[in-house]
């Protein structure tokens, strides 16, 4: 299945990634965007292989490390990524 980004996913992504490029190295960046890459491979093969989210009905949630969770919703012809979310953050909302 085709995997796409929302428009406020995108902008968390972009965040993300401009958080990283500023306070990480470069290595942590691109081992970060691997991981994310693999993530979204597995989700377009199998997209109910991640649990469904507690705290957001409709929605599944695929953590990607320790500080970033990605929520997805499956379509009947692809799959939305909705949201990419600091764990700490997830907390509050």
């Amino acid at each position: 299945m085709t995997v796409y980004f929302s428009k406020e996913a995108e902008g968390q992504l972009e965040e993300l990634i401009s958080y990283l490029s500023d306070a990480w190295s470069q290595r942590v960046k691109t081992d970060f965007l691997a991981l994310l890459s693999d993530k979204l491979e597995r989700i377009s093969q199998m997209p109910e292989l991640y649990r469904k989210s507690e705290k957001r009905p409709g929605l599944r949630e695929c953590i990607i490390n320790r500080q970033t969770i990605l929520y997805y919703r499956i379509g009947s012809n692809d799959i939305e990524v909705v949201a990419i979310l600091s764990s700490r953050r997830t907390d509050n909302n």
